[in-house]
């Protein structure tokens, strides 16, 4: 667990309240919003710990010109492009992205909650963010709570609607499926006809949305391997000084770079050292 992560996991989950998981996903999503874009505060079901988040160097929507968020402008660009720019729209999903690393503490967790709230500013797109690390689920532990229903109660019970796994946020374009219970054979999960069903959902239910799904390690267990591919997109986080060259070539090797657009991120980078994480994007591998 990186510096960032630890800090994050001391500081502990935003409750969350109870949801109505009776409606159908179009209405829970289009319900009626405050002036200015908010949603109204009935209409939430977890509040993003913005102030507790940005002391810790997380990105939050007020933080619009430091250098964390234009990093994550960079960064963000060629994967919505990727995902709806019809000249570049070649690959299947190509609107679901995995985020991973090749060992854990690299920084993961914290890079797809911050290009979830990046994406989540612009205008033209609404964010899933999906916590498919499904034994460590940080992103639950630090937004909302592991008992509540998630992704993997979706992959379990097909009878289950997508709707009962989403939270509204009080960003008003950025929603998430908490990782649910724990479960004895997550990996056979994320290698069903259900998450098959279930990806192809969350692809095409909505023209606008980019799905993040925060995945666990490549090289820790195959759950990484087997939802890489059930998305178009994936992000390789690596820790600079920390990850050696032969374990990210071994990561990248175990991702479908023929039929995926593979990219990465150097994380904590020295040159930025002042305040930013994040040294550089590399492009596409495959």
């Amino acid at each position: 667990m990186s510096s960032i992560e630890k800090a994050m996991d001391q500081m502990g989950g935003s409750p969350a309240l109870d949801m109505d998981s009776t409606g159908s996903e179009e209405a829970r999503e289009q319900q009626p919003q405050k002036a200015h874009g908010e949603r109204a505060p009935e209409d939430v079901d977890i509040q993003l710990p913005f102030k507790r988040l940005r002391r810790r160097g997380l990105l939050s929507p007020t933080d619009t010109d430091s250098r964390l968020a234009e990093e994550y402008r960079l960064i963000k660009r060629p994967l919505l492009m990727n995902a709806f720019h019809e000249e570049r729209r070649t690959l299947a999903r190509s609107n679901l992205v995995m985020v991973t690393s090749a060992l854990q503490g690299e920084g993961k967790s914290f890079t797809a909650f911050n290009l979830a709230v990046s994406m989540a500013m612009e205008r033209d797109h609404t964010v899933l963010l999906v916590d498919g690390d499904l034994e460590e689920a940080s992103l639950t532990r630090w937004l909302a709570r592991r008992d509540m229903t998630g992704f993997s109660d979706l992959l379990e019970d097909p009878d289950r609607d997508v709707s009962e796994a989403l939270l509204r946020t009080d960003m008003p374009r950025l929603t998430m499926v908490p990782a649910g219970k724990r479960h004895p054979h997550a990996t056979e999960l994320l290698a069903s006809g259900q998450m098959a069903q279930v990806a192809e959902e969350l692809s095409q239910r909505y023209p606008d949305r980019i799905v993040l799904f925060d995945s666990p390690p490549l090289l820790v267990t195959s759950q990484s391997t087997v939802l890489a591919s059930s998305v178009g997109q994936v992000l390789l986080v690596v820790e600079s000084g920390r990850t050696p060259q032969n374990l990210v070539h071994e990561a990248m090797g175990l991702l479908d770079t023929e039929n995926q657009w593979v990219g990465s991120i150097l994380n904590k980078g020295e040159r930025f050292a002042s305040g930013s994480y994040y040294g550089g994007y590399y492009g596409q591998y495959g």
